[in-house]
C-alpha cells in the first residue's frame, strides 16, 4: 500500500502518515506474543530480556497520549509466566555505572517496584549483591518455575 521503505528504521516516510510507526510496533508485538505462545504450548520455555510493560516505567510521559500508547504497545506484548525485576539501591546503580543522576535512578526504582506489584508473577531480587549471587538466584527462580509448569502437564 505504502511502497517500499514506507516504514523505514528512521520513520521519515512513515511520519507522512500517523500512526503507521505504532501500528507497525503493535503488529510486531503481537508477532512476538504468537512466536513466545507457539513455543509455551510445546513446551519451550522463552526469554525475553526485556517487556513492553517496561515502557510504563521508562522514560517521562510527555502526554496523555504517550501514556495511552505505552499502555497499549504494554497490553500487545506476551503476558509474563515469570517477570523478574532487579532491584538495587539508587547509589549502588549510580556506582556501577553513572549515566544518570541519583534522582532519577530512584524514581525508576521506585517505578519498578511498583510495577512489580502489579504484574502477575513478578518476583524482585535483590540486585546489590555480587553478579554471580544475582544470576544464581534468577537461574534458580526461572528452574523452579518450569519444575512447577512442566508438572502440571
Amino acid at each position: 500500500l505504502y511502497g517500499r521503505g514506507a516504514l523505514d528504521r528512521q520513520g521519515t516516510r512513515a511520519r507522512r502518515f500517523p500512526g503507521v510507526r505504532m501500528a507497525r510496533r503493535v503488529l510486531w508485538l503481537l508477532r512476538l506474543r504468537a512466536t513466545a505462545a507457539f513455543h509455551r504450548a510445546r513446551g519451550r520455555l522463552v526469554i525475553l530480556d526485556r517487556h513492553p510493560a517496561e515502557g510504563l516505567v521508562i522514560g517521562y510521559r510527555r502526554s496523555h497520549l504517550d501514556a495511552v500508547r505505552r499502555r497499549v504497545l504494554a497490553a500487545a506484548g506476551p503476558a509474563p509466566g515469570l517477570a523478574i525485576i532487579l532491584d538495587a539501591p539508587a547509589d549502588v546503580l549510580a556506582e556501577r555505572k553513572a549515566e544518570h543522576p541519583l534522582e532519577r535512578l530512584d524514581d525508576q526504582r521506585r517505578a519498578y517496584l511498583e510495577l512489580a506489584h502489579r504484574l502477575p508473577n513478578a518476583v524482585i531480587v535483590d540486585a546489590s549483591a555480587d553478579a554471580e549471587h544475582v544470576r544464581r538466584t534468577v537461574v534458580a527462580l526461572i528452574w523452579r518455575y518450569c519444575a512447577e509448569r512442566w508438572r502440571v502437564r
